[in-house]
């Protein structure tokens, strides 16, 4: 977790390209920050809140949604396999609080009681478990979390900074170097830190990018071409999808989204085309075409599932 000073030294690279951008909230970033390292705790195997929080006096925001006192909610400790990583928790609205305590008006992934629907969300349980529903109460948003964990599944984001961020933006972070800079410096020393909940077996953990197209894109052609390094832990699916795609100079940019034919089994021999005419160019990139956000099937595609 970012302590106040590394958080305004971040801020203060972030904002070259947002200098008159609303200033995010650092007790907000810590809350939700926490909610991140409770579903830590799930691969730690131990309710870490004590140590974080020095005391047993203070009071959470809920008591940890995945654990009974100090057991774990599943039988067995999991170990990270799929790391996905997304752009930056939702800007925070107003809460709309439904007859079970769910909050219907805001979607981050780690707070159990954001029940409205997210892609963020909904696409990866239907990746790892089709049966699994869209959840309206909290007790029902935690076991959905539990059981993306059961899988090795996590959720990082590029950014720590919750903003509502424009096309504009992000091509202008892009442009300043501002994108690589946050890959290099934080998002890579999270992803150092989450080695150590890997499973440590044969086969690394798999690293996808769900978007935004235009920030996401941009870095996983870098990686792609080896201009960017990926943090030696991990591996990705850096080759582009086997449907018919233009020859492009890795000294450019190729298209965020290819067309392809309507074929059987089209995406890499895994799975047919139902009815969509694009997907990403590469094959760990997982947005749809409507850059809403990621599509279960490109989720399965970048995991190799």
């Amino acid at each position: 977790m970012l302590t106040k000073k590394q958080f305004d030294d971040l801020l203060g690279e972030f904002k070259k390209a947002l200098p008159k951008g609303t200033i995010p909230d650092y007790n907000e970033y810590v809350e939700s920050e926490n909610m991140f390292e409770d579903y830590l705790d799930i691969f730690r195997g131990i309710n870490t809140r004590m140590e974080r929080s020095g005391s047993s006096n203070i009071k959470w925001y809920y008591d940890h949604p995945f654990f009974n006192g100090d057991k774990l909610k599943l039988e067995k400790k999991p170990c990270i396999r799929y790391v996905m990583i997304g752009e930056a928790r939702p800007k925070p609205n107003e809460p709309v609080i439904n007859n079970c305590g769910g909050d219907e008006n805001n979607t981050y992934f780690y707070n159990v009681t954001h029940v409205k629907n997210t892609r963020w969300l909904s696409e990866p349980c239907r990746a790892f478990n089709p049966l699994l529903t869209r959840p309206s109460c909290p007790n029902q948003k935690a076991a959905l979390l539990l059981d993306l964990a059961s899988k090795g599944y996590v959720l990082v984001d590029l950014f720590p900074f919750a903003i509502t961020f424009t096309s504009s933006i992000r091509k202008k972070m892009n442009d300043l170097g501002i994108t690589n800079f946050f890959y290099s410096n934080y998002l890579d020393p999270i992803l150092t830190a989450l080695c150590k909940l890997t499973c440590h077996d044969e086969k690394k953990p798999i690293v996808a990018f769900s978007g935004s197209a235009i920030t996401h894109h941009y870095l996983m052609h870098q990686i792609a071409n080896g201009i960017l390094t990926l943090n030696p832990c991990f591996s990705i699916y850096a080759t582009p999808n086997y449907f018919i795609a233009p020859l492009v100079s890795t000294a450019l940019l190729p298209p965020t989204l290819i067309n392809w034919l309507p074929l059987p089994n089209a995406l890499n021999g895994i799975y047919p085309n139902i009815g969509l005419k694009q997907a990403p160019f590469y094959r760990a990139e997982c947005w749809d075409a409507s850059f809403s956000g990621p599509h279960f099937l490109f989720i399965r595609n970048a995991f190799d599932l």
